[in-house]
Protein backbone atom coordinates (compact mmCIF):
# COMPACT_ATOMS: atom_id res chain seq x y z
CA UNK A 1 0.00 0.00 0.00
CA UNK A 2 1.00 3.59 -0.13
CA UNK A 3 1.46 5.95 2.58
CA UNK A 4 -2.30 8.15 1.89
CA UNK A 5 -3.32 4.70 3.66
CA UNK A 6 -1.68 5.51 6.61
CA UNK A 7 -4.04 8.58 6.83
CA UNK A 8 -7.17 6.65 5.86
CA UNK A 9 -6.44 3.81 8.31
CA UNK A 10 -5.69 6.74 11.60
CA UNK A 11 -8.81 8.33 10.84
CA UNK A 12 -11.13 5.46 11.51
CA UNK A 13 -8.23 3.60 14.38
CA UNK A 14 -11.00 3.76 17.03
CA UNK A 15 -13.31 1.74 14.64
CA UNK A 16 -10.77 -1.10 14.09
CA UNK A 17 -10.01 -4.05 16.15
CA UNK A 18 -6.49 -3.89 16.37
CA UNK A 19 -4.64 -2.61 19.95
CA UNK A 20 -1.43 -2.45 17.99
CA UNK A 21 -0.55 -2.06 13.99
CA UNK A 22 2.52 -1.75 12.71
CA UNK A 23 3.52 0.53 9.76
CA UNK A 24 6.72 -0.65 7.85
CA UNK A 25 8.82 0.10 5.05
CA UNK A 26 11.63 1.91 3.80
CA UNK A 27 12.86 5.02 4.96
CA UNK A 28 11.67 7.87 3.12
CA UNK A 29 8.43 6.38 1.63
CA UNK A 30 6.47 8.90 3.95
CA UNK A 31 5.38 7.08 6.68
CA UNK A 32 5.91 9.55 9.57
CA UNK A 33 5.12 12.12 7.22
CA UNK A 34 1.51 10.43 7.06
CA UNK A 35 1.24 9.65 10.74
CA UNK A 36 1.85 13.41 11.46
CA UNK A 37 -0.82 14.71 8.73
CA UNK A 38 -3.29 12.11 10.30
CA UNK A 39 -3.02 13.00 13.92
CA UNK A 40 -2.24 16.95 13.55
CA UNK A 41 -4.61 18.64 15.96
CA UNK A 42 -5.50 15.61 17.87
CA UNK A 43 -5.03 16.05 21.22
CA UNK A 44 -5.30 12.55 21.64
CA UNK A 45 -2.08 11.55 20.71
CA UNK A 46 1.39 10.81 21.75
CA UNK A 47 3.83 10.67 19.56
CA UNK A 48 7.56 9.18 20.39
CA UNK A 49 10.91 8.79 18.59
CA UNK A 50 12.78 5.30 19.92
CA UNK A 51 15.91 7.48 18.55
CA UNK A 52 17.78 8.37 21.68
CA UNK A 53 15.86 6.77 23.65
CA UNK A 54 18.37 6.33 27.20
CA UNK A 55 16.06 3.96 29.11
CA UNK A 56 13.28 2.19 27.75
CA UNK A 57 10.88 3.13 31.36
CA UNK A 58 11.51 6.58 29.39
CA UNK A 59 7.86 5.61 27.09
CA UNK A 60 5.92 5.72 30.29
CA UNK A 61 7.61 9.19 31.13
CA UNK A 62 6.83 11.01 27.35
CA UNK A 63 3.69 9.36 27.71
CA UNK A 64 2.33 11.10 30.89
CA UNK A 65 4.17 14.15 29.66
CA UNK A 66 2.47 14.23 26.16
CA UNK A 67 -0.78 13.15 27.22
CA UNK A 68 -1.55 14.10 30.94
CA UNK A 69 0.67 17.58 31.06
CA UNK A 70 0.54 18.75 27.92
CA UNK A 71 -1.47 21.56 28.42
CA UNK A 72 0.55 24.35 28.07
CA UNK A 73 2.58 23.19 30.75
CA UNK A 74 6.28 22.17 29.65
CA UNK A 75 8.83 20.98 31.66
CA UNK A 76 9.74 17.01 32.73
CA UNK A 77 8.41 14.95 35.13
CA UNK A 78 11.39 14.87 36.90
CA UNK A 79 10.14 15.74 40.68
CA UNK A 80 7.91 13.02 41.55
CA UNK A 81 4.91 12.37 39.83
CA UNK A 82 2.36 12.58 42.85
CA UNK A 83 4.19 16.44 43.03
CA UNK A 84 3.37 17.41 39.87
CA UNK A 85 -0.04 16.16 40.07
CA UNK A 86 -0.49 18.74 42.77
CA UNK A 87 1.14 21.83 41.05
CA UNK A 88 -0.89 21.30 37.91
CA UNK A 89 -4.29 19.99 38.75
CA UNK A 90 -5.52 23.53 39.35
CA UNK A 91 -4.71 24.27 35.64
CA UNK A 92 -5.68 20.69 34.14
CA UNK A 93 -9.23 19.50 34.35
CA UNK A 94 -7.51 16.35 33.59
CA UNK A 95 -5.32 16.01 35.83
CA UNK A 96 -7.79 17.21 38.72
CA UNK A 97 -9.90 14.46 37.89
CA UNK A 98 -7.20 11.86 38.10
CA UNK A 99 -5.66 12.91 41.02
CA UNK A 100 -7.74 11.76 43.66
CA UNK A 101 -7.63 8.29 42.37
CA UNK A 102 -3.64 8.32 41.74
CA UNK A 103 -2.45 10.45 45.23
CA UNK A 104 -0.37 7.65 46.41
CA UNK A 105 1.44 6.47 43.30
CA UNK A 106 4.97 8.17 42.67
CA UNK A 107 6.37 5.61 39.55
CA UNK A 108 5.53 7.17 36.32
CA UNK A 109 4.55 3.51 35.10
CA UNK A 110 2.02 3.19 37.76
CA UNK A 111 0.33 6.71 37.41
CA UNK A 112 0.12 5.94 33.87
CA UNK A 113 -1.06 2.30 34.34
CA UNK A 114 -3.82 4.07 37.06
CA UNK A 115 -5.02 7.02 34.81
CA UNK A 116 -6.27 5.07 31.57
CA UNK A 117 -9.10 3.62 34.03
CA UNK A 118 -10.58 7.03 34.06
CA UNK A 119 -10.07 7.37 30.53
CA UNK A 120 -13.53 7.40 28.26
CA UNK A 121 -12.16 7.86 24.86
CA UNK A 122 -8.91 6.28 22.92
CA UNK A 123 -5.60 7.90 23.29
CA UNK A 124 -3.14 6.64 20.69
CA UNK A 125 0.22 6.07 21.76
CA UNK A 126 2.74 5.90 18.42
CA UNK A 127 6.51 4.49 19.30
CA UNK A 128 8.37 5.59 15.84
CA UNK A 129 12.03 5.17 14.26
CA UNK A 130 11.85 1.42 16.32
CA UNK A 131 14.65 0.28 13.63
CA UNK A 132 16.88 3.13 15.33
CA UNK A 133 16.51 2.58 18.88
CA UNK A 134 19.58 2.30 20.55
CA UNK A 135 21.58 -0.68 21.46
CA UNK A 136 22.10 0.14 25.23
CA UNK A 137 18.30 0.02 25.64
CA UNK A 138 16.66 -3.30 25.85
CA UNK A 139 14.48 -4.05 22.63
CA UNK A 140 12.26 -6.90 24.24
CA UNK A 141 11.82 -4.47 27.21
CA UNK A 142 9.96 -1.90 24.92
CA UNK A 143 8.23 -5.25 23.37
CA UNK A 144 6.83 -5.77 26.80
CA UNK A 145 5.78 -2.00 27.35
CA UNK A 146 3.47 -2.34 23.79
CA UNK A 147 2.27 -5.86 25.44
CA UNK A 148 1.63 -3.87 28.49
CA UNK A 149 -0.26 -0.54 27.05
CA UNK A 150 -2.34 -2.75 24.68
CA UNK A 151 -4.04 -3.86 27.83
CA UNK A 152 -4.59 -0.72 29.05
CA UNK A 153 -8.38 0.74 28.70
CA UNK A 154 -8.67 2.92 25.86
CA UNK A 155 -5.42 2.64 24.84
CA UNK A 156 -4.15 1.87 21.06
CA UNK A 157 -0.64 1.44 19.88
CA UNK A 158 1.14 2.26 16.57
CA UNK A 159 4.75 1.08 15.93
CA UNK A 160 6.50 2.89 12.66
CA UNK A 161 9.46 0.88 11.42
CA UNK A 162 11.88 -0.18 9.07
CA UNK A 163 11.83 -3.13 9.72
CA UNK A 164 14.86 -4.50 7.41
CA UNK A 165 16.82 -1.97 9.68
CA UNK A 166 16.71 -3.93 12.72
CA UNK A 167 20.12 -4.84 13.90
CA UNK A 168 19.80 -9.00 13.89
CA UNK A 169 19.18 -9.35 17.70
CA UNK A 170 16.30 -7.02 17.35
CA UNK A 171 15.12 -8.30 14.14
CA UNK A 172 15.04 -11.74 15.46
CA UNK A 173 13.19 -10.42 18.54
CA UNK A 174 10.29 -8.93 16.63
CA UNK A 175 10.02 -11.98 14.63
CA UNK A 176 9.52 -14.12 17.97
CA UNK A 177 6.71 -11.54 19.15
CA UNK A 178 5.27 -10.27 15.98
CA UNK A 179 2.51 -12.43 16.40
CA UNK A 180 1.69 -12.03 19.92
CA UNK A 181 2.15 -7.82 19.91
CA UNK A 182 1.14 -6.60 16.41
CA UNK A 183 -2.19 -7.30 15.74
CA UNK A 184 -2.00 -5.99 12.32
CA UNK A 185 1.00 -5.48 9.75
CA UNK A 186 0.69 -2.79 6.98
CA UNK A 187 3.44 -2.90 4.28
CA UNK A 188 4.11 0.76 3.05
CA UNK A 189 5.46 0.33 -0.28
CA UNK A 190 5.54 3.19 -2.15
CA UNK A 191 5.39 6.67 -1.03
CA UNK A 192 1.53 8.77 -0.73
CA UNK A 193 -0.06 9.87 -4.25
CA UNK A 194 -1.42 13.06 -1.98
CA UNK A 195 1.24 14.93 -0.41
CA UNK A 196 0.90 18.85 1.29
CA UNK A 197 4.34 19.63 -0.45
CA UNK A 198 3.34 23.25 0.47
CA UNK A 199 3.99 22.19 4.30
CA UNK A 200 7.53 21.13 3.46
CA UNK A 201 8.44 24.21 1.63
CA UNK A 202 8.30 23.15 -1.83
CA UNK A 203 6.74 24.23 -4.45
CA UNK A 204 4.06 22.02 -5.70
CA UNK A 205 4.05 22.34 -9.56
CA UNK A 206 7.41 22.24 -9.90
CA UNK A 207 7.61 18.90 -7.61
CA UNK A 208 5.03 17.56 -9.87
CA UNK A 209 6.37 17.79 -13.02
CA UNK A 210 9.52 16.82 -11.39
CA UNK A 211 8.61 13.26 -10.17
CA UNK A 212 7.28 12.83 -13.61
CA UNK A 213 10.76 12.82 -15.16
CA UNK A 214 12.51 11.08 -11.96
CA UNK A 215 11.17 8.38 -9.97
CA UNK A 216 11.87 9.58 -6.74
CA UNK A 217 10.56 7.96 -3.50
CA UNK A 218 12.48 9.05 -0.80
CA UNK A 219 10.31 12.13 0.87
CA UNK A 220 13.56 13.01 2.69
CA UNK A 221 16.06 12.97 -0.70
CA UNK A 222 13.26 15.83 -1.69
CA UNK A 223 13.33 17.82 1.27
CA UNK A 224 16.74 17.61 1.31
CA UNK A 225 17.45 19.14 -2.43
CA UNK A 226 14.87 22.13 -1.13
CA UNK A 227 16.85 23.12 1.59
CA UNK A 228 19.62 22.73 -0.57
CA UNK A 229 18.31 25.20 -3.52
CA UNK A 230 17.20 27.16 -0.61
CA UNK A 231 20.87 27.84 0.93
CA UNK A 232 21.66 28.87 -3.35
CA UNK A 233 19.04 30.92 -3.77
CA UNK A 234 20.27 33.25 -1.19
CA UNK A 235 23.05 33.76 -3.17
CA UNK A 236 21.55 34.60 -6.50
CA UNK A 237 18.87 36.41 -4.60
CA UNK A 238 20.19 39.33 -6.94
CA UNK A 239 19.49 37.81 -10.17
CA UNK A 240 15.96 38.49 -11.07
CA UNK A 241 15.62 36.40 -14.18
CA UNK A 242 13.36 33.38 -13.63
CA UNK A 243 14.66 30.96 -15.90
CA UNK A 244 18.19 31.35 -14.38
CA UNK A 245 16.35 30.72 -11.12
CA UNK A 246 14.48 27.48 -12.48
CA UNK A 247 18.19 25.97 -14.06
CA UNK A 248 19.82 26.66 -10.30
CA UNK A 249 16.60 25.14 -8.56
CA UNK A 250 17.04 22.01 -11.24
CA UNK A 251 20.68 21.41 -10.95
CA UNK A 252 20.34 21.36 -7.09
CA UNK A 253 18.05 18.98 -7.29
CA UNK A 254 19.55 16.58 -9.53
CA UNK A 255 22.87 17.43 -7.50
CA UNK A 256 21.38 15.90 -3.70
CA UNK A 257 18.80 13.51 -5.64
CA UNK A 258 21.73 11.70 -7.75
CA UNK A 259 23.58 11.67 -4.45
CA UNK A 260 21.67 10.65 -2.10
CA UNK A 261 19.82 7.82 -4.47
CA UNK A 262 21.95 7.14 -7.22
CA UNK A 263 19.12 6.91 -9.92
CA UNK A 264 21.41 6.94 -12.51
CA UNK A 265 25.25 6.93 -12.22
CA UNK A 266 25.93 3.32 -10.97
CA UNK A 267 28.92 1.64 -9.42
CA UNK A 268 29.15 -0.78 -12.40
CA UNK A 269 29.59 2.39 -14.79
CA UNK A 270 31.40 4.41 -12.40
CA UNK A 271 34.20 1.78 -13.25
CA UNK A 272 34.36 2.11 -16.71
CA UNK A 273 36.90 4.13 -18.03
CA UNK A 274 36.68 4.31 -21.86
CA UNK A 275 36.14 7.03 -23.57
CA UNK A 276 32.56 5.94 -25.13
CA UNK A 277 31.23 5.25 -21.74
CA UNK A 278 32.65 8.80 -19.90
CA UNK A 279 30.69 9.94 -22.74
CA UNK A 280 27.78 8.35 -22.26
CA UNK A 281 27.88 9.07 -18.37
CA UNK A 282 28.19 13.08 -18.86
CA UNK A 283 25.13 13.01 -21.28
CA UNK A 284 23.34 11.09 -18.63
CA UNK A 285 24.19 13.51 -15.58
CA UNK A 286 23.33 16.33 -18.75
CA UNK A 287 20.27 15.09 -19.07
CA UNK A 288 19.35 14.89 -15.16
CA UNK A 289 19.99 18.83 -15.05
CA UNK A 290 18.36 20.03 -18.01
CA UNK A 291 15.04 17.83 -17.83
Amino acid sequence: MNANGIIKIMERIDKLPYKCILFDGKWGIGKSYAIEEAVKGKDNVCKISLFGLENSQYIYHEILFQLLLKDGLGGSIGTGAKKVLDACASFSDKIAKVKAAVDSVLAERELFLAMTKKFEEYHIIILDDVERISDSVNFQEVLGIVEELKKCNYIKVVLIANSEELNEDNKKLLEKYCEKIIDRDYNITEKADEINWASMGIDASFITNFLRKHSVSNLRTLQKAQNFYDDVKVLCAEVGNEEFQEEIRLICYAIVVEDTDALYYSLENSKNNDAVSKLWLKQEIDLIIVS
